[in-house]
């Protein structure tokens, strides 16, 4: 994926890449996961499951740390990672990416 120069964030994708045909089938959406009988889904692409890794235990250690402040349920941000496939680095530095171009145009 390339990042185009002339749009600044949070447009990270050029015109073209958001404008293509995105994959709107059925098997297609639902690649990486086995369907069951009784309905439900199960994840069997290994790569997915390995990003996820250890965002539950993330999740229950704040629950629990706010169920002995007296907080909550509500209190629980969940974690960026389950959002974000990106660090908070990469997130930073693509901000700062574009600094050059608008400090030249405003100097």
């Amino acid at each position: 994926m390339k990042y185009d120069k002339a749009a600044p964030p949070p447009k990270y994708l050029t015109n073209e890449e958001l404008l293509k045909e995105k994959h709107t089938t059925k098997e297609t959406i639902l690649n990486g996961f086995k369907k069951m009988k009784d309905g439900g889904l199960i994840c069997t692409d290994i790569q997915a499951m390995a990003k996820q890794n250890g965002i539950l235990m993330e999740v229950l250690s704040q629950l629990t740390i706010n169920l002995l402040q007296g907080l909550t349920i509500t209190h629980i941000s969940m974690p960026v990672r389950i959002f974000e496939p990106r660090t908070s680095l990469e997130r930073i530095c693509d901000l700062f990416s574009h600094a050059p171009l608008f400090l030249k145009k405003a100097a």
